[in-house]
């Protein structure tokens, strides 16, 4: 399996992550983007296979940016998933910031992918996927308050598993009162969907937690870095991403874009490429 990931930055890194599931049937991975305020979000793809005990089945490619506004990236992120081929592509931040004007359906539509949008998302959250996956919206029902910037499907692998993907995006303005919303969203969908496989990938904004071997942070108990980690691990998701995803000018490279599963070695190849388009 393999992924690529796509987003805005500077720094241009390329590096590969295989996918596995010793054992288990093999789900998608997500990547991260790297965005500085002058450059766009580079994209991700992932290949999947869905059985390692017996013969091989189709991978499922998977593609994730953060667009920050995907209508004036469509010919660039066209022709990389002509070069890609992804079964899923996952989107943060797809429409223009303080849009006047409302976005047609037709100009988020993708060719030969069904679109799941959350509808109440201000900057907006989407997830492609090919219909040969069937993928189903779930967590409609989520409704935490103040809370709008997350999108999950579903889809059955081999046998009884299921795959969940969720992709959420965390604006840097987030107050209280949305951050703990946010975990709400992590807890219910590891804890009430309760799939066999876990993928949620995102823009989190959150510079402040270093995720070399166990994540930790220098802030005390009661900030969000803290309680992310704890939600994180009382959900038993492990986070793949260990390199700069974002810098702006002379800041320091920080990890923004991050991917999460539910088992340990279900990502073991990550690939991120060129920015596409630009944005700011």
């Amino acid at each position: 399996a393999e992924l690529c990931n796509c987003s805005s930055a500077p720094l241009t890194i390329t590096s590969t992550v295989d996918v596995n599931f010793s054992a288990l049937p093999k789900a998608p991975i997500i990547v991260p983007h790297l965005q500085d305020s002058q450059n766009p979000p580079p994209s991700s793809t992932a290949e999947v296979n869905t059985s390692e005990t017996t013969q091989a089945a189709k991978p499922i490619k998977v593609m994730y940016f953060n667009a920050d506004n995907l209508l004036n990236k469509r010919p660039e992120l066209e022709a990389l998933i002509s070069i890609n081929t992804p079964d899923v592509l996952c989107v943060t931040e797809t429409m223009p910031k303080r849009s006047i004007t409302p976005v047609a359906d037709s100009e988020l539509q993708l060719d030969s992918y069904e679109i799941h949008f959350n509808t109440n998302a201000k900057r907006g959250v989407t997830i492609y996927t090919k219909a040969s996956l069937k993928a189903t919206p779930c967590l409609e029902d989520c409704t935490v308050p103040n809370y709008e910037e997350h999108c999950w499907v579903t889809m059955k692998l081999k046998g009884s598993d299921s795959l969940l993907i969720g992709c959420i995006y965390r604006s840097p303005n987030s107050g209280d009162e949305n951050n703990e919303a946010l975990l709400d969203i992590l807890r219910t969908a590891c804890f009430k969907e309760n799939p066999s496989h876990i993928l949620i990938c995102g823009d989190f904004n959150l510079p402040g937690i270093d995720w070399d071997d166990a994540p930790s942070t220098t802030q005390g108990p009661d900030s969000l870095n803290s309680k992310f980690i704890d939600c994180i691990q009382d959900c038993f998701l492990w986070q793949h991403v260990t390199q700069a995803t974002h810098q702006r000018g002379a800041q320091a490279a920080n990890i923004l874009d991050l991917i999460f599963t539910n088992e340990e070695n279900m990502v073991s190849n990550l690939d991120i490429q060129a920015p596409v388009g630009k944005s700011h």
